[in-house]
């Protein structure tokens, strides 16, 4: 699956999406990890009521640092391109306070508590090592 940046400026979310909680953190007018124009590869999608959100290596990814994973973005950003979803997908459900959140993502993603978190903080060169591999083989599907 991929998807092209239609905009990083936040005023254009939906106004759920901007009263959600996402946003109230930075303070920013722009998402300055996605560029407009530029393309992107989805590595999960997740879906929480009439949300959605892509998780993507960003302008800030970078392989060997601790940007080693992808980042969420809200889907209003973005127009999708290619709309195969990876054959390493898996779908979940989880129960959360705020009601029920959908989970499309490789499989070791989602069968492991915590994989993104786990990766990000880099605890285990193990699953970092594992993220790298599900990358790899999700990039080679997005081939065109």
């Amino acid at each position: 699956m991929r998807v092209v940046c239609t905009s990083n400026l936040l005023s254009k979310l939906p106004r759920g999406y901007r009263d959600n909680g996402w946003l109230s953190k930075s303070g920013d007018e722009r998402d300055t990890l996605v560029t407009p124009g530029k393309a992107y590869t989805v590595y999960a999608l997740v879906v929480m009521g009439s949300h959605v959100h892509y998780y993507i290596c960003d302008d800030g990814y970078s392989e060997m640092s601790s940007m080693d994973f992808p980042q969420e973005h809200p889907a209003p950003l973005f127009e999708l391109i290619d709309d195969r979803v990876s054959g390493w997908w898996r779908v979940a459900t989880v129960v959360r306070d705020n009601g029920l959140e959908t989970i499309f993502a490789p499989g070791l993603c989602i069968n492991q508590p915590s994989f993104f978190e786990r990766v990000m903080m880099s605890e285990e060169s193990e699953i970092v090592n594992l993220w790298r591999q599900v990358k790899s083989l999700i990039d080679s599907e997005a081939v065109v």
